[in-house]
């Protein structure tokens, strides 16, 4: 007889958790209230799950709370959106030092296939694909580096600049945009493929500078400069 053992159902609180992060992420607006009751109805789950993810969110610093009237989103701002970039080249850049050193050659065929996907959804003009596929690869890179802590603390602050991305980056869902009469392109594909190659490399050094510049690029492309 074959036992099979069924599969582990996912707590409430944490299904609450990552269903609301995927709201903030396509749905709402920063500085817009995320009502509770509101929540409760749309994701049909008790009242407890989705306070307990509110809260869970507000200590991540991915949610603001005032007493009385809810979480909300925080607004963007030029200040908060270089400091998080900031922090972010810091943490991924870290990581894909560790990441050159340590993976393997079957994590990085399958860091690739990440790649072959989101360039084919570009060809194919589904930049929705497309940014899913970017996220995807960068939370594998850092994963790469084998350091839990790095990441639990990197995906909170990539968590935010991915919110600046997706509504100050034209590049995010076009190959090219017009800036101050130049036309800019897209250059995640070549940079992410540049950023493999050192990793094939095991180069350690050439990777973390590969992360920054991409970084930097990002934010350069959200502030148009």
């Amino acid at each position: 007889m074959i036992n099979v053992t069924p599969a582990k159902k996912e707590p409430s609180e944490d299904k609450a958790y990552r269903l609301i992060l995927e709201a903030i992420r396509n749905t709402y607006q920063p500085g817009e209230f995320l009502l509770e009751k509101n929540i409760v109805t749309s994701l049909k789950m008790s009242r407890t799950p989705v306070a307990m993810a509110l809260n869970r969110l507000v200590t991540e610093g991915i949610l603001n709370k005032v007493p009385k009237k809810g979480c909300y989103i925080p607004n963007l701002n030029r200040d908060d959106a270089t400091a998080a970039f900031q922090a972010r080249k810091l943490l991924e850049g870290a990581a894909a030092k560790d990441a050159a050193k340590f993976s393997s050659s079957k994590e990085l065929k399958d860091l690739s296939k990440f790649l072959d996907k989101g360039e084919k959804a570009i060809e194919d003009k589904n930049y929705r694909l497309f940014a899913e596929t970017d996220e995807k690869f960068h939370h594998r890179l850092v994963k790469l580096s084998k350091n839990e802590y790095i990441y639990r603390t990197w995906r909170l602050v990539y968590f935010r600049t991915n919110i600046y991305s997706r509504f100050f980056d034209n590049l995010y869902y076009n190959t090219e945009t017009i800036v101050s009469g130049k036309i800019l392109k897209m250059k995640s594909p070549q940079q992410h493929r540049t950023i493999l190659q050192a990793l094939i490399d095991k180069d350690p050094i050439k990777c973390k500078s590969r992360v920054v510049e991409h970084i930097e690029h990002a934010l350069q492309m959200i502030f148009n400069k």
